[in-house]
């Protein structure tokens, strides 16, 4: 890559790989998916490589944690190779027997690009989204049930196998450790203020404020027991009025498409599909 350097990402990198990331993200979909508690999460817990132009500008990253890679290219560099060298970089920096993508669907550079590198396409996920004007419904908590705000500590490890089982359900989407799950679910971005816990983790709804505006239901789980009386309406109501409250016009979640149960929830909730994402994965050498 002729005009180009490369070298490790450090913590001060943050603010300059955030403004690559929103660059892809709006140029692909025309939404800014990452936020800047996303990228101090990430960079305090992976290995990875940045591409600097002459000036020592931050061009492009590819940021690795555990088997997943993040790599982005800033739209204005794009077509000169620079992608591909980092779909190379991240075989080596992958701690598993595979090393898995998620890229915009509309993203069709990128995928061939990962094609050709050996990956394939595990799963499909919805953006969906709804208006948020300040009349929400309140939640109509069943079973008697009552909801707290989330507590770090007390409700993670609680919270990680009631995610783990809801998610053990659909195939190829499921979380891989305890470790992993704090970094991800619990970092930096999660706001557990606007974050609900029913009962004796009945349900929940964890969520972040990537933007002022926008408010981000990361995880939304209801117990095998509790299931088909209403509890994930009812947090997802929750949610919406928390959303609401703070000011925010817009609430988001993704789901992964083979979730037909889930997306009909949210449908019914009011939200509506609005972009595609997919997750591809490639097989490494043990």
């Amino acid at each position: 890559m002729d005009g180009y350097t490369t070298r490790a990402p450090v913590a001060e990198d943050a603010e300059a790989i955030f403004a690559v990331a929103n660059a892809a993200d709006l140029a692909d979909a025309g939404v800014a998916e990452w936020s800047l508690a996303d990228v101090r999460n990430e960079l305090a817990h992976s290995t990875g490589t940045l591409v600097c132009d002459g000036d020592g500008t931050i061009v492009a990253f590819a940021l690795v944690h555990d088997i997943d890679a993040d790599v982005e290219v800033h739209p204005r560099v794009r077509g000169q190779g620079i992608g591909a060298f980092l779909v190379k970089e991240v075989d080596g920096l992958a701690n598993g027997t595979v090393i898995r993508q998620e890229i915009m669907s509309v993203n069709h550079a990128a995928r061939e690009i990962l094609e050709a590198a050996g990956y394939e396409q595990e799963q499909r996920y919805w953006r969906m989204d709804r208006p948020l004007d300040g009349r929400e419904r309140p939640p109509a908590w069943p079973d008697d049930l009552t909801a707290r705000r989330y507590e770090r500590g007390r409700d993670d490890r609680a919270a990680y196998e009631l995610v783990s089982d809801a998610m053990s359900a659909i195939p190829g989407d499921t979380e891989r450790s305890f470790e992993q799950w704090q970094v991800r679910a619990l970092g930096e971005g999660l706001v557990p203020e606007l974050s609900t816990v029913v009962g004796d983790m009945a349900g929940i709804a964890l969520c972040q404020r990537p933007t002022s505006g926008e408010g981000y239901i990361d995880y939304l789980a209801v117990a095998p027991g509790r299931r088909g009386r209403g509890l994930g309406r009812a947090l997802l109501d929750e949610s919406f009025a928390l959303f609401a409250a703070e000011g925010m016009t817009r609430a988001v979640l993704w789901v992964n498409g083979r979730n037909e149960s889930a997306t009909r929830l949210y449908r019914n909730a009011g939200m509506e599909e609005t972009l595609s994402g997919d997750r591809l994965v490639k097989p490494l050498r043990p």
